[in-house]
């Protein structure tokens, strides 16, 4: 039987799951309807006495079309159900977990930790957030700490690593070449 803990547990995630999906399907449809939202910006430009900034948001719009908006909104999506299947799988190894739980904790972690902007790769706030969540469906604090960690270096360590090697590479690449044509020239 579930305690009174995780009930409320439950509902505020469920809350916040919702509330922010109603937030999205919101920015999402006026992302879908480029030329509306195009409209709207520049209203309210006219309106705060902003116009230059916000016009230039406004002009960025015109070459977005509603395929694009939905493509990506389906990449957008994709990469949010793989972010929730990591976290089930990896905390799954360390504990037992249901999937509506771990869904739930899932995403009421990442709605949460996108309104704290400035961490380095969100290092340890995602942590602390979903071992709030987590815990209150019995799952042990190492567990989630540790499912977290991985999803921070398959998410971001490897990736930023393998793209720094990438940048140091095109990099030499370019001063190699400024030095070959500089020796032709002499």
């Amino acid at each position: 039987m579930m305690s009174d803990v995780t009930l409320l547990c439950e509902f505020y995630a469920s809350a916040i799951l919702i509330s922010g999906s109603i937030f999205l399907l919101v920015l999402w449809v006026l992302v879908l309807n480029p030329p509306r939202l195009r409209k709207w910006i520049q209203h309210w430009a006219m309106k705060k006495g902003t116009a230059s900034r916000l016009h230039s948001i406004a002009y960025a719009l015109d070459g977005l079309k509603t395929h694009d908006s939905l493509v990506m909104m389906g990449i957008s999506l994709v990469w949010v159900f793989v972010i929730y299947f990591q976290y089930h799988v990896l905390i799954a190894i360390f504990t037992d977990l249901s999937i509506k739980s771990s869904l739930l904790s899932a995403s009421a972690t990442q709605f949460t930790k996108t309104f704290i902007p400035i961490t380095f790769g969100e290092l340890g706030v995602r942590e602390g957030i979903a071992i709030f969540f987590y815990q209150h469906f019995g799952v042990s604090e190492g567990a989630v700490f540790n499912g977290s960690l991985l999803i921070f270096f398959f998410n971001f360590l490897i990736p930023s690593l393998t793209g720094l090697y990438f940048l140091f590479q095109i990099r030499e690449r370019r001063n190699g070449k400024r030095r070959t044509d500089r020796g032709k020239s002499e």
